[in-house]
């Protein structure tokens, strides 16, 4: 593939951009630089090479999750001003500023 002219001025309409002649032509001329690059990997013989899933050969290294009951039993609430059943208490007054 590369690009023409004309059908890198309809994308460039499409998405909303403008360019001056100058920008034109060397953005045109970076696109048609990467996509040869990437024509040159279809050029590759990987009929032999296994997919890479990750570049690198991490196993997982987290713990599995685990459901536990967590319950500070008033732990944080204490320090509050007023609270009732492991809940702070705040009045409708305060708490909208009224």
């Amino acid at each position: 593939m590369k690009f023409t002219k004309e059908n890198f001025t309809y994308i460039a309409d499409i998405v909303k951009l403008d360019f001056t002649k100058d920008e034109e032509e060397k953005v045109r001329k970076e696109l048609n630089r990467m996509l040869h690059f990437i024509d040159s990997m279809n050029e590759l013989d990987t009929d032999n090479i296994e997919p890479l899933t990750h570049i690198n050969s991490l196993k997982n290294v987290f713990r599995e999750d685990e459901e536990v009951e967590y319950r500070l039993s008033g732990q944080v609430t204490k320090n509050g001003i007023e609270n009732k059943d492991d809940y702070y208490v705040v009045s409708k007054t305060n708490m909208f500023g009224g």
